[in-house]
């Protein structure tokens, strides 16, 4: 079995930490169990050395990937392509169209910060504290950075943060949006700032689930959505546990989350039911007749296992979709190069940075800090300040650094 954690334990205050919580999801805890029981000859230490390694190179992964697919965002294909098929990436020389400054990263690894700040600085997981900062981080972004707002932060986190109830019932807030949306906001911002939730509290899977669900819960209430987190966060999870093998990692990582699916088929009513208001309640039930295929193992299956060119094109109306970027993520985790590996995803164009981002947190992961292109990372304009990042939380994981 896999280690109970010894780096942290959620406080009872915890909103998912109660009795409805342990009834409602027994029988998943079970199944999860026997799953976890049928993949643990394949966890193997890692060396502190290692350890380290790979949780660097996923959070500066990410960040990379984020940096260089902006360039490259919301182009065609064959604009992408054109601009950087025979191109050495670089983080230099802007294009002037691009709102960030040059050499920084997009809201994807603004908003993973944002959650890394609220475990770091809160006594547990406190939802209304992270719901705090990410409404603070879109006014305001980070001062420290100079920045004077939150750039570039997607349709369906826009609409969740500025709900009138996000601050204090951010999953009520999240699933009055989706319902809105007729059930079908299926959108990657949960996903792109992920992969930090697969590193804090690594070495227990099942705490890993229960975080990532909740954190993405809190903006994105659609089952797609929330499976495409936990499948990465889970791949994260098993990677730092010492499982190797792409296809095992693959493999493990969608038997668990199609056992998440399964679950949230069987409470999102009640959920529904206790959280909304009589009308919200009425237009969900008007359209749940249609999300039948949004718990679908298969199609989850098929995005987790899809090659690049099959998943292709991705830069059309559907660019934000979920499942996209997820194909992306576990395309990422069967290659070896990062660099090439990304330039083949943002020469896709759409949601390039998106992209990028969460398939450079999966491949970062597995290839470590170390296998990261080095004159890349030097050109990150916030690295310093992301490394101060990375040291505070490496410590609070009970790693001490000099």
């Amino acid at each position: 079995m896999v280690k109970k954690n010894f780096i942290y334990t959620l406080t009872v205050n915890d909103l998912f930490f109660n009795t409805n919580y342990y009834i409602n999801h027994l029988h998943m805890d079970q199944i999860l169990s026997e799953i976890l029981q049928k993949y643990s000859s394949q966890l193997q230490p890692l060396s502190k050395e290692e350890l380290l390694d790979k949780i660097r190179g996923c959070i500066y992964g990410q960040a990379l990937g984020d940096a260089i697919g902006i360039r490259t965002e919301f182009l065609s294909a064959d604009e992408a392509s054109d601009n950087w098929r025979n191109r050495p990436l670089t983080l230099l020389g802007w294009e002037k169209r691009r709102k960030f400054p040059e050499g920084d990263w997009s809201d994807d690894t603004d908003q993973m910060i944002v959650i890394l700040n609220s475990y770091l600085q809160s006594r547990g997981w406190d939802l209304q504290d992270f719901a705090k900062k990410l409404r603070e981080w879109k006014k305001k972004g980070f001062r420290e950075l100079g920045d004077k707002s939150g750039l570039g932060c997607g349709y369906t986190v826009s609409r969740v943060i500025s709900h009138k109830e996000f601050l204090t019932n951010p999953h009520m807030a999240a699933l009055d949006i989706w319902i809105g949306g007729q059930c079908n906001l299926a959108a990657n911002g949960a996903l792109m700032r992920s992969c930090i939730l697969g590193i804090i509290n690594y070495n227990n899977t099942e705490q890993v689930i229960r975080q990532t669900k909740e954190i993405g819960k809190c903006t994105h209430a659609d089952p797609r959505s929330l499976a495409a987190s936990i499948a990465q966060t889970v791949a994260i999870s098993l990677m730092l546990q010492g499982m190797r093998d792409a296809n095992t990692i693959t493999e493990a990582s969608y038997e668990i989350t199609s056992n998440f699916l399964q679950n949230y088929s069987n409470t999102l009513d009640g959920e529904v039911n206790s959280s909304c208001k009589p009308e919200k309640i009425e237009e969900y039930n008007t359209h749940k007749g249609n999300i039948g295929d949004h718990f679908n193992s298969e199609t989850l299956r098929r995005y987790m296992n899809i090659d690049l060119q099959t998943l292709a094109p991705i830069d059309g109306e559907d660019m934000g979709y979920a499942y996209i970027c997820l194909g992306c993520t576990f395309h990422a985790l069967r290659q070896d190069n990062y660099e090439d590996t990304i330039r083949d995803i943002i020469i896709q164009g759409g949601d390039a940075d998106t992209n990028a981002a969460a398939a450079g947190a999966l491949l970062g992961c597995k290839v470590g800090f170390s296998g990261l292109p080095q004159n890349l990372v030097q050109q990150l304009l916030h690295k310093d300040w992301l490394e101060e990042k990375i040291t505070h939380l490496i410590n609070r994981l009970g790693f001490l650094t000099v």
